[in-house]
């Protein structure tokens, strides 16, 4: 496997963060730069399409994409239109299917045969369907509704999109101007909590030699064929 150092794609939330505020401040140490507080705010207030012409203007390169946070609904199954294909439809010649994993394709595999007049048997190894899709509630406080895996819907996932409209279940569009005011992320260390100005701030004067250093990496980074600057970082703790 090969790591390819200037697309790089960080994968956690905190990661990300980093990886963002360490461009900022690189871009914040350039001259005639905007301020560290006023490229902040381009990175958590502007809206998608004004950060991103922004950012390109400054070279900066930040991920976003078009999501769609579906909120939480009983999912009860639309009645069947008159006429429709039933259960029972095909009765006398139904075969033996078998769908294994109650997950959101599985429970929607099952769906979509229930609708064409078949029916399946669903089978889920754990005490719970949904998978990869979990909402628990009063977890983190009470009242509060917190989503421990899928939590969007791209906006380009027609088959998702579908069944929202056919369950008939409400969006929240995150890229609207009431979402976007939002603060998305907060973050503490040592229990005292730092804005992103303050982290591009602190980033800033170790901004220089942390580019330096990724500029001596090659390219591409693979486990049996280390540079000696790649083995060099290879070998270094993050405990210091």
């Amino acid at each position: 496997m090969a790591l390819s150092t200037s697309t790089f794609k960080a994968r956690t939330p905190l990661l990300r963060a980093l990886q963002q505020a360490f461009g900022l401040a690189v871009a914040a140490n350039e001259p005639g730069a905007p301020s560290a507080e006023e490229l902040a705010d381009l990175a958590t207030t502007h809206n998608r399409r004004n950060f991103l012409t922004s950012a390109a203007k400054m070279g900066l390169l930040v991920s976003a994409g078009g999501l769609l946070a579906a909120c939480e609904a009983p999912m009860v199954a639309p009645a069947q239109p008159a006429g429709s294909a039933g259960a029972d439809a095909k009765a006398g010649s139904q075969p033996s299917i078998v769908v294994v994993g109650a997950g959101m394709a599985g429970l929607n595999c099952a769906y979509q045969l229930r609708k064409a007049g078949y029916t399946a048997s669903l089978y889920e190894g754990s005490t719970r369907t949904g998978g990869r899709i979990f909402t628990a509630q009063n977890l983190v406080a009470a009242g509060l509704t917190t989503e421990l895996g899928g939590e969007f819907i791209d906006s380009g996932h027609d088959d998702m999109l579908g069944l929202v409209r056919e369950f008939g279940l409400p969006l929240y569009d995150v890229e609207s101007a009431s979402e976007t005011v939002l603060r998305k992320d907060a973050y503490f260390f040592g229990g005292q909590q730092y804005t992103v100005a303050q982290v591009i701030q602190a980033l800033q004067p170790w901004a220089k030699r942390i580019q330096a250093d990724c500029d001596s990496l090659p390219d591409d980074i693979t486990y049996d064929n280390l540079s000696p600057a790649a083995a060099r970082f290879d070998r270094l703790s993050i405990a210091g």
